[in-house]
């Protein structure tokens, strides 16, 4: 009995890891990050994308939110915001959002019959000889954080959250949530 509910709970927990927004960090050792630095909020590098146009993201609503959450966990992490002249980390940040589709098999079997005998039969070398699939349409977001160490300006710390964006996404409590988990295991003490 415990086995078989094991057995049912592996599938669950991947499927809710699926949902959850994936973090990667990315570091480079040779250029320290270290606690109590000052910062200042540089411009973004590059051409924003046709995902960073997006008008969902692409104003200052949302802007202002991303750039007091940011502050705000900063703020708590020791971190002090400076002018741009002074500052020892320059940090920028991309937002996008993309509409998606992806067709995913259907659960079961298509059948004439009812009940169904399809789990009964091996279908051999070609495979069974009918399935259904489904479009599931949602919007996915990214945001990726910098911090470039001066006088270089080369990147020190990226952070990049990936995942599904909900209707309140862009609420303020999302995005300091969205940030929290950004700047989980930047350096310096919450």
């Amino acid at each position: 009995m415990v086995a078989r509910n094991i057995r049912l709970l592996a599938p669950a927990l991947v499927l809710a890891a699926a949902c959850a927004p994936s973090v990667v960090i990315t570091r480079d050792a040779s250029l320290p990050i270290y606690p109590r630095s000052t910062y200042a909020w540089g411009r973004a590098d590059d051409v924003p994308t046709r995902a960073e146009r997006d008008a969902r993201v692409a104003n200052d609503s949302v802007r202002t939110r991303i750039e007091q959450a940011v502050d705000a966990e900063l703020a708590r992490r020791g971190f002090h915001e400076v002018a741009f002249a002074d500052a020892q980390l320059v940090v920028h940040y991309h937002v996008g959002v993309r509409d998606r589709v992806d067709t995913i098999p259907a659960l079961g079997f298509n059948c004439a019959m009812q009940p169904c005998p399809a789990t009964k039969y091996e279908w051999g070398y070609w495979g069974e000889p009918e399935r259904s699939v489904r479009e599931v349409e949602y919007t996915e977001g990214r945001m990726m954080l910098d911090f470039l160490a001066r006088p270089s300006l080369k990147l020190a710390w990226r952070g990049m959250e990936q995942g599904d964006v909900k209707p309140n996404s862009a609420s303020e409590a999302e995005i300091r949530k969205a940030v929290a988990r950004l700047l989980k295991d930047f350096p310096g003490k919450p």
